[in-house]
């Protein structure tokens, strides 16, 4: 098993790429040092609104009072919700912003 191995080595040893000749390392190149910086200058745009867009975000998010928690109602009562109005202070108020027209 070990002389195989050691055939392969030596087998592998004597293969060598050939080296590049000057019009093929120029036939690379060309394309590569004329490429268009238009795709890179939209897309590094795109991350920056992006990143931008998410900074904002998160300042709006930290800046709202939900996250700081609701506060707590008074204690001494219920707390007053709308149907919780009686119909006449309901047409009372109308009749008073009517008034007002």
């Amino acid at each position: 098993m070990s002389d195989e191995i050691e055939s392969l080595e030596r087998e592998m040893a004597r293969m060598r790429p050939r080296g590049l000749t000057p019009d093929l390392a120029l036939r690379i190149e060309a394309p590569l040092a004329h490429r268009n910086i238009w795709p890179d200058c939209v897309l590094m745009g795109a991350m920056s609104s992006g990143a931008m867009a998410a900074c904002l975000i998160v300042l709006l998010l930290a800046r709202d009072p939900v996250w700081q928690g609701t506060p707590t109602p008074v204690a001494g009562g219920p707390v007053p919700r709308a149907g919780d109005l009686s119909i006449p202070s309901a047409r009372a108020a109308m009749q008073v912003a009517s008034a007002g027209k």
